[in-house]
């Protein structure tokens, strides 16, 4: 696992123990970090589940403004902090050492709103739609916003999900990632799962 692209390109990131973490295969990371473009510079993230923090910190080092990592685990988060550290980038994230629903109502509490929000649960929990439920109750997302769930190949979801909407789904190898976004402010657009 590494960091592909940005200011911490090439850095290798640790892996909390084993059975601990899915970690994002690097080929799902640049396919969505392409998918994504140059958006993330000077965007506001929130990486939920967030693991060993491959995601957020690849958008971290690609430009973003910003990262709330939250992840449950103590130890996982031990992992996670000293990557930030050794990626130069802990100053520019904030850790939420919780409980996703728990950190989202937190995080409500303070009045933030994200331009992308992560989310990478543990496969076969059925913790996505719940999730994605909640962000739209608590208004985490900014109108022109983007959430990007991680998942099997095999789990599918609804074209809507509260206010969101699937835009687009992209398969690679058994992973699949899901993106929503507010239909009132952007294009709708086909939705495509090959």
């Amino acid at each position: 696992m590494r960091v592909i692209a940005g200011s911490a390109k090439r850095t290798t990131l640790k892996m909390p123990g084993q059975g601990k973490v899915r970690p994002t295969a690097d080929r799902v990371k640049e396919a969505l970090f392409s998918i994504l473009g140059s958006g993330v510079q000077e965007a506001e993230i929130l990486d939920l589940f967030a693991g060993s923090g491959a995601l957020g910190i690849e958008a971290l080092s690609r430009g973003g403004a910003n990262c709330v990592f939250v992840e449950k685990d103590k130890r996982v988060m031990g992992t996670l902090k000293k990557n930030l550290e050794n990626t130069k980038l802990l100053e520019r994230a904030f850790l939420i050492n919780n409980d996703v629903y728990k950190g989202l109502k937190l995080l409500a509490r303070k009045g933030a709103a994200f331009d992308y929000i992560f989310m990478d649960p543990p496969y076969g929990q059925q913790l996505e739609l719940g999730a994605l439920e909640e962000i739209c109750s608590l208004k985490l997302l900014k109108s022109y916003g983007i959430v990007v769930v991680e998942s099997h190949k095999k789990q599918m979801f609804p074209d809507k999900v509260s206010s969101l909407k699937k835009v687009r789904c992209e398969k690679y190898g058994d992973t699949l990632l899901t993106l929503f976004n507010n239909p009132t402010v952007q294009e709708e657009e086909e939705i495509r799962c090959e």
